[in-house]
């Protein structure tokens, strides 16, 4: 039951995620993944849980990809591998960042 209401909780993410590709890539690749896990889980067919596994290694590739194409673009500042943005910002952020945590003056960078 949990891996259906996973799926349905993606499928809703990823409807609403086209900003980033590689983020919807994620969820559109988890949809089925936790889909499959359910009907396994409700079925007990092991064909569907070794469907549900490779599904898990696509999703795990998807998700380490992307995770390592969005760490190295924060480090670096600009974008190093492929992220599928539609569009650039056109004008940078203004406003400030408030923290009431003892590392407050800290600044952070804007990605403008």
């Amino acid at each position: 039951m949990l891996n259906l209401v996973f799926a349905v909780f993606a499928l809703m993410m990823a409807t609403v995620a086209t900003r980033k590709r590689a983020m919807w890539v994620v969820l559109c690749v988890a949809v089925p993944r936790f889909a499959v896990a359910s009907l396994f889980n409700f079925t007990g067919a092991a064909w569907l849980g070794y469907i549900s596994g490779a599904f898990g290694l696509l999703l795990a590739g998807a998700a380490m990809s992307a995770a390592f194409a969005l760490v190295l673009e924060d480090m670096r500042g600009e974008e190093v591998l492929p992220v599928g943005r539609r569009a650039r910002r056109t004008t940078p952020w203004k406003g400030t960042w408030r923290c009431s945590c003892p590392t407050s003056n800290v600044r952070r960078a804007c990605d403008g």
